[in-house]
């Protein structure tokens, strides 16, 4: 059963041979009693790295085919358009469904993946049938006590190298072709050996495919890539050699190798390296045709001069980059001076006390907000630092202080509106670490503190910004020149389909025409850094959003532009059915605490400045100029990495209590953990009642979110535990609706097995699971609460009441089909579910009876054919056609006929 090869030959790609040309599936076939048992299967729009792994898979296990959910992007496209032949079996959706549904498949293999949910509607099978694994994702980590899957994960730069180190460890054949599709996965990936995630596993494996047949020049030629087949060993060989020391709070790097002939362009293999390999300097010597050659790169170049380091051996260069040509040199002896030659170039940096400002003003706990806020605007400065016994335990900035004083908090301590989470550096530490502080995380000052803890000063960015203009050797202005843009095109184009981006791109390139900016914006950008699949495609315009889109549609016949000028919004509407939202950016204030925020124009720091949390405030420019460049003005690309939810001021729950729920469902939904400073202001807003202000509509679409989100079981508990769900119902407890939902998972993917005809919304059911312990006047009070209306409310108030009528101590018995009928016939599909998972193993078979065989036994003939019968309407209708009904359940009445005698006789 779809064991893995271990030989060359093998029978089929002998007789059976597939593959993809001009987006074609080709198929020869020898023999047709050939059985496919293994079926490779790479996440939605495979990349090249994806199908390289799928191709690989293919190769390992005997009798697997191949297909690829969604299609591919444009770069495997281009590969196969070619003529590339991959030499295996290739199957279209369909196909490959067929072929479960058929029971033809005995294992799945997820390749770039663990997550069956980003295969599409090859998901239920993933999360049903035995399972292979590959994959290179941490965030990605399928459960560890789950028998069925089998599991191979390596931190490599591409998830294709695991799998070209199982090929050769197993001898299996490859083609020139073969190998060059299994090297474009690993090239692109790692962006051509570029990105920080490449490792040696992958360096080797490159080399051994090269080695196979695959030619890089080739593969440049088709992927426009430059990069050589001796500049990729040479990397390798100067990674495997790489030795670094930090000296005086510099990390420096050297490394050494030998050509046996000339190669070009050290420099940007010196590049590459450091890409690779961050560091602050590094010199990377090359022996090739009888000379050395030192190439060296500087980040710092105000604490190591690469330019000035090279005079003494005849090179030279800049600050940031130099190179020297030694003659007579020895590679042993470049090796052993070079470290001590790096060691006498660090110059001494400047510290924290050399730059910070004293003495500091600050603000008391304890002191009225009202005397802080006329303080600061006295002052004339962004805020202040809040400091108990000479110790900082917070700051106060002055949009919080006037925030505050608009919602009648300013006879309050400002503890309650500070900042708990302050940047303290001490005296001697160097300047690096705080610049990272105030120009990239968005903080705005950064305490400077003795032995002791106590504070002795300050820096700012005014205080930061002479140092940066002595560093960039030129005048700073507002700061944000100095940090290292960070483009996400790439890896933008990678996420999304050719349509999507090709749709990205004209709507930047028609606002820069119109004297617009248009970005990406929120979730989308998260979860592209997230590498989370389905972006959301949401566009901010500074302008004219709705004239924005006027003008597309009038220049694009084919694009729908729905306008909404009231609201400064618009809908793009494209052939295929993809909608792409388009807002003016806004800037909003809170009338009062709770209220709904008043909005209007403004630029896109305001814009960001709304939003609920430091990892949505996320853009990215779509203008051609900037196209690309992430916006991050507070610090949510940090947060991402740390994986942490943070509010953007203090006064976030104060002003808008619904971020509570959202704060609890994005730390279930990604899996990360609410920040220690608004974990202190959230449990502080739900402490002072705010949540109590809100509207019990905007409760019940949060609730709704959450009950509908990936992990709604981990919210609830959080619910409970921080005491948001007490503030709903006090009867409402959290870790046992949680423990209902965990249960309840399981289930719900089953019943969509068992009965796939049989439509279930889960987050009804969830709702259903969430009320199940209070008593019909307490859940039919909070559904009134949260204002629910229509046949939503009717059928859940419905099941509710028919689960809490049930006798769960008493199931039916799943041999007696009658009774079986009578439990179930009157539960929607929701509460069917719900009784699977709360009634037990008996209720369980029960209700499996009912969906896979019961339901459909019922009788064919209707009313009318009674009455032509001789039946008379009327109340005995009904057990008339309970008995027919039983008959037929239990075998007695056989087809329309045996019902007419039925009929006839009772008559």
């Amino acid at each position: 059963m779809g064991q893995p090869r271990h030989g060359a030959g093998d029978l089929l790609f002998e007789n059976f041979h597939g593959y993809v040309h001009g987006g074609i599936v080709t198929r020869r076939r020898a023999n047709d009693e050939t059985r496919h048992t293994v079926l490779v299967v790479p996440h939605l729009h495979a990349d090249l790295d994806a199908f390289a792994s799928a191709l690989g898979a293919a190769l390992l296990f005997e009798g697997a085919v191949v297909t690829l959910p969604g299609g591919t992007d444009r770069s495997v496209t281009h590969l196969l358009q070619a003529g590339i032949e991959p030499g295996i079996v290739m199957l279209g959706e369909k196909q490959a469904l067929t072929l479960l549904e058929d029971g033809g498949v005995e294992r799945i293999v997820l390749v770039d993946t663990a997550s069956p949910e980003r295969t599409g509607p090859f998901a239920p099978y993933a999360e049903a049938l035995p399972l292979t694994v590959f994959d290179h994702h941490p965030s990605e980590a399928p459960p560890a006590d789950d028998p069925r899957i089998e599991w191979h994960r390596q931190t490599t730069g591409a998830n294709t190298t695991q799998i070209v180190q199982l090929l050769l460890a197993r001898n299996c054949p490859l083609t020139p072709d073969q190998a060059l599709i299994l090297a474009a996965g690993i090239m692109e990936d790692t962006g051509w050996l570029a990105y920080p995630v490449v490792t040696p596993a992958d360096l080797h494996a490159l080399a051994d495919l090269v080695a196979c047949g695959a030619r890089l020049d080739r593969l440049a030629q088709l992927l426009d890539r430059p990069l050589t087949e001796d500049q990729v060993h040479l990397l390798g060989d100067l990674l495997n050699t790489l030795e670094e020391a930090v000296i005086e709070g510099v990390t420096v790097a050297w490394s050494t190798a030998a050509c046996e002939r000339y190669i070009e362009d050290l420099s940007i293999v010196t590049q590459r390296l450091m890409r690779i390999h961050p560091v602050d300097a590094l010199v990377v010597g090359v022996q090739m045709e009888r000379r050395m050659i030192l190439v060296g790169r500087s980040a710092v170049p105000d604490r190591v001069d690469i330019g000035h380091l090279f005079i003494p051996y005849g090179g030279g260069g800049h600050p940031q980059a130099g190179s020297a040509n030694l003659k007579g040199e020895t590679l042993a002896g470049v090796r052993a001076w070079l470290p001590g030659a790096l060691a006498q170039a660090v110059l001494p940096g400047r510290r924290a006390a050399q730059v910070m400002s004293r003495p500091v003003q600050t603000a008391a706990p304890d002191e009225r907000l009202n005397e802080v806020t006329r303080r600061i605007h006295t002052l004339g400065v962004g805020g202040l630092p809040v400091v108990e016994g000479g110790k900082v335990v917070g700051w106060v900035a002055r949009e919080t202080a006037d925030r505050g004083v608009h919602h009648a908090l300013g006879d309050e301590p400002v503890s309650r509106v500070m900042a708990g989470e302050v940047p303290l550096f001490g005296a001697d530490s160097g300047l690096d670490p705080i610049v990272r502080a105030i120009m990239v995380d968005g903080r705005r000052w950064a305490g400077i503190v003795d032995d002791s803890g106590d504070l002795i000063g300050c820096i700012t960015r005014t205080d930061l910004r002479p140092v940066l203009a002595e560093r960039m050797g030129g005048e700073v202005g507002s700061g944000a020149e100095i940090v290292k843009r960070r483009n996400l095109w790439r890896r933008l184009s990678k996420a999304l389909p050719d349509p999507a981006l090709a749709r990205l791109t004209a709507i930047g390139d028609q606002a820069q025409a119109m004297g617009m900016e248009a970005y990406l914006v929120g979730g989308g950008v998260r979860d592209l850094l997230l590498n989370r699949p389905g972006l959301d495609l949401d566009i901010v315009v500074v302008g004219e959003a709705v004239r924005l889109a006027e003008q597309f549609g009038f220049e694009h016949p084919e694009i729908h532009a729905a306008t909404h000028p009231p609201f400064g919004t618009a809908t793009l509407v494209y052939p295929d059915g993809q909608h792409i939202d388009i807002v003016t950016a806004r800037a909003e204030h809170y009338p009062h605490p709770a209220a709904l925020p008043v909005v209007d124009r403004g630029p896109l720091g305001l814009d960001l400045a709304r939003r609920d949390f430091t990892v949505n405030a996320l853009a990215i420019a779509l203008d051609p100029k900037r196209r690309g460049e992430l916006v991050d003005p507070y610090g949510g690309l940090r947060d991402l990495e740390d994986r942490k939810i943070r509010v953007l001021h203090p006064l976030s729950f104060v002003e808008d209590p619904t971020r509570i729920y959202r704060a609890v469902r994005f730390e279930a939904t990604l899996d990360f953990r609410i920040g220690p400073q608004t974990l202190r202001l959230l449990r502080d807003a739900v402490k002072q009642g705010y949540l109590q202000r809100l509207t019990g509509k905007r409760i019940g679409r949060e609730l709704d979110l959450i009950l509908r989100s990936i992990r709604p079981a981990a919210a609830i508990a959080r619910m409970g535990e921080l005491g948001v769900l007490a503030c709903l119902h006090d009867q409402l407890d959290g870790a046992a609706i949680a423990a209902r939902l965990e249960a309840f998972e399981p289930v719900d993917r089953a019943a969509t097995l068992l009965a796939p005809d049989l439509n279930s919304d889960a987050a009804t059911a969830r709702w259903e699971l969430l009320l199940l312990d209070l008593q019909a006047a307490q859940w039919g009070g909070l559904l009134e609460r949260i204002e629910w209306s229509g046949r939503r409310l009717k059928e859940l108030r419905r099941d509710l009441g028919h689960l809490q009528a049930m006798a769960w101590g008493a199931p039916p018995n799943p041999e007696d089909a009658w009774a079986v009928v009578l439990a179930c016939r009157d539960l929607s599909p929701e509460a069917l579910r719900v009784v699977m998972a709360q009634g037990g193993a008996v209720w369980e078979q029960a209700v499996a009876a009912w969906l896979t065989r019961l339901r459909h036994l019922k009788p064919q003939s209707t009313g009318e054919d009674w009455k032509r019968w001789g039946a008379r309407p009327g109340p005995g209708f009904k057990t008339l056609h309970d008995a027919l009904w039983r008959g037929v359940v239990e075998g007695t009445i056989d087809g329309v006929e045996g019902e007419e005698r039925v009929v006839r006789g009772g008559v």
